[in-house]
């Protein structure tokens, strides 16, 4: 007769299997987009508008912080395109993307945190003080 494993020596697995859930996805729409600045600002909006800044629940941090826009963002890939047109010597280039991409994903996940605090609101109905406007 075997003895089943206690639960605790097998708990590493749901936080792996939660990040290779949101992983996966996340993957193919970078893969998909092939646009690096592009895959970066949309996974600073996702990281937003999921409510990460605040105290998300673990599940929900390693679904889509670490799984999702881990793996849909690509700093490693921006590097290697910044590097490239400092190779070039075409450095008003370089000088430009550095703050513009910064700047992006900044604004996203600004944004994303905002439709976060919307949607956790939920839905209101109209006041009269609304309707006089």
């Amino acid at each position: 007769m075997t003895r089943a494993a206690p639960r605790s020596s097998l708990g590493w697995l749901a936080p792996l299997a939660w990040v290779a859930l949101g992983a996966i996805p996340g993957a193919l729409l970078r893969w998909w987009l092939a646009n690096t600045p592009l895959a970066n600002t949309l996974g600073c909006f996702v990281v937003g508008a999921a409510g990460l800044l605040g105290t998300p629940s673990p599940r929900r941090k390693l679904l889509v912080g670490v799984g999702f826009a881990g793996s849909l963002t690509t700093f490693s890939s921006w590097i290697h395109a910044l590097l490239t047109l400092l190779e070039q010597g075409q450095w008003s280039q370089l000088l430009s993307q550095l703050p513009r991409d910064g700047l992006l994903g900044v604004a996203a996940l600004l944004l994303g945190a905002a439709v976060h605090r919307r949607w956790s609101r939920g839905p209101s109905s109209p006041s009269g003080a609304d309707l006089r406007r």
